[in-house]
């Protein structure tokens, strides 16, 4: 039913449309559509504008009286509408405003829009409506197709496995979905409403809402459109690590905030667990290279003390037999010699199985290579490879964890000579250089072995992939590549053009030692 006013008396009768005389509202009334009507309720009678029938989607046969209407009203909304009558009878409205919905053969559901005033007899009862009906069916079409987009909306969103909170300028929570229910431990209906600093640990709570209005006032997105690491708070006070992806949305004056929030927790125990077992896994790693080369080692040992063992005996006998003198002395000093050497072969190994952290330092790159020839190859074995050295003077002191490099050097060597073993080459040659890359040292270890396989090449990123077919636990380029970044160096392998494999490994360059002392001698 439609509005009217206590002097919208309408004298029209069903049909009798008038031409001439009809006013500047009446005309402005008929151009948009709009219907008026006059219902006697105690008669029934309806008078009304029937020439805009057809644009209000009704038939354009006279209907004198509400009997005649209704046969067009869906029978749900009759009901409906004669409840509302009945309420307003009750509760004296003066106007009444409904909506409802016809039917016409031909021309489909229609929604219309009724406002009518209201009339009451000395009695109170409601004698008369008069008013102006609207056809709302464009409006009502969007409306609901407005609300099946919200739902679908809230239905995609409620399905989405990351928590979304949206919040407005002020920090209130503005929508809440379920997994955002799941991760904090809070209904929708608890944290709408409230400052999203709720959801947040107190020393960034404190100062959330000051991260909103530098924002406001710069416009500098500092959050916006990246992704953050941080720690959140459930309901229950625990807190967690939370990966965070913040979106503005503007209309109009009105801007929001909205928030993915994934639980990393998962993540950062897999990581730490993984940097603990990288840890340990490095260290057996060190044991099981000494497993491996423990009887070589022996053997290094045994060299020295034995010789240091007869030059003592031979000078025993020179002093038993009263010719000892200068003699005697030269087998002593010879005997101190090879007993400092098994000394030096023990302190090698101590330093290679520390598994103390230390810092970066100034190391002779000679010596150590040197180091690492002794520990990886056996005696036995170095007799029967070639070892070359390439070392420019001016690449002889790195800087690094002496041990650490070390490690990829005996890592190095041994896969080497493992690979050339395998492929049974006839004269196994290692070249072991090192040349200046600006601030930094490249040093190479290569071999004329088979060289890497392009599987393997394609996969030594992966950790733990060997290049060894009974994949021991042998430490690994990866660990290699792990350890020379740790140096602030690049570890890269590949093969020679004339055949073999060649990897190489930056490191910083330190204070060249030559240099210094040249120096030293010049003053």
């Amino acid at each position: 039913m439609t509005t009217g006013s206590d002097d919208d008396a309408i004298s029209w009768k069903a049909g009798a449309e008038p031409a001439s005389d009809l006013s500047p509202m009446q005309i402005a009334i008929a151009a948009n559509a709009v219907g008026y009507f006059d219902w006697d309720m105690a008669s029934g009678e309806v008078q009304w504008n029937s020439a805009l029938a057809p644009k209000l989607g009704l038939p354009s046969a006279a209907m004198d009286d509400m009997a005649s209407w209704s046969e067009f009203v869906i029978e749900e909304d009759r009901a409906i509408f004669a409840a509302s009558v009945a309420e307003a009878e009750r509760t004296k409205a003066r106007v009444l405003k409904h909506n409802y919905r016809v039917a016409v053969p031909g021309s489909g559901m229609r929604v219309l829009e009724g406002k009518g005033r209201c009339y009451y007899d000395g009695n109170g009862k409601l004698v008369r409506m008069i008013g102006l009906t609207f056809d709302v069916t464009a409006r009502e079409n969007e409306r609901e197709a407005l609300a099946r987009t919200a739902e679908q909306m809230r239905t995609i969103i409620d399905t989405v496995p990351d928590a979304l909170v949206m919040i407005n300028v002020s920090g209130i929570v503005l929508s809440f979905n379920n997994a955002a229910e799941r991760m904090f431990g809070f209904d929708a209906e608890e944290i709408i409403g409230r400052n999203v600093s709720a959801i947040m640990p107190d020393d960034i709570a404190s100062r959330h809402d000051r991260f909103i209005d530098d924002f406001l006032e710069t416009g500098e997105k500092k959050v916006i459109g990246k992704t953050r690491e941080l720690i959140a708070r459930r309901k229950d006070g625990t807190t967690f690590p939370i990966e965070l992806n913040v979106g503005e949305a503007v209309m109009g004056e009105e801007r929001w905030f909205t928030g993915f929030v994934r639980d990393i927790s998962e993540r950062v125990e897999a990581t730490a667990r993984h940097d603990a077992l990288m840890a340990r896994y490095l260290r057996s790693a060190r044991f099981n290279v000494l497993g491996e080369v423990a009887a070589g080692l022996a053997h290094e040992l045994n060299q020295p003390l034995a010789a240091g063992s007869n030059f003592i005996a031979a000078a025993r006998m020179r002093l038993q037999s009263g010719s000892g003198g200068d003699a005697a002395q030269e087998l002593m000093a010879q005997a101190s010699k090879q007993i400092t050497r098994a000394g030096e072969i023990i302190r090698r190994l101590r330093d290679f199985l520390s598994g103390t952290v230390r810092e970066s330092q100034n190391v002779g790159l000679s010596e150590m290579i040197d180091d690492a020839v002794q520990i990886a190859l056996p005696a036995s074995v170095r007799n029967l490879v070639t070892i070359q050295r390439d070392l420019d003077p001016c690449a002889e002191t790195v800087s690094g964890d002496r041990i650490q490099v070390q490690q990829i050097l005996v890592n190095l060597l041994r896969n080497s000579v493992e690979a050339m073993q395998g492929a049974n080459v006839a004269k196994p040659a290692i070249r072991l250089a090192a040349h200046p890359q600006g601030d930094m040292i490249e040093i190479a270890v290569e071999d004329n072995g088979p060289g890497f396989s392009a599987h393997v090449l394609e996969n030594l990123h992966i950790p733990f992939t060997s290049t060894k077919p009974d994949s021991n636990m042998g430490i690994g380029l990866s660990l290699c590549r792990r350890m020379a970044e740790a140096q602030g160096g690049q570890l890269v392998p590949g093969n020679r053009a004339k055949g073999g494999a060649r990897v190489s490994f930056t490191l910083p360059m330190g204070r060249n030692r030559v240099v210094e002392e040249e120096k030293g001698h010049a003053r």
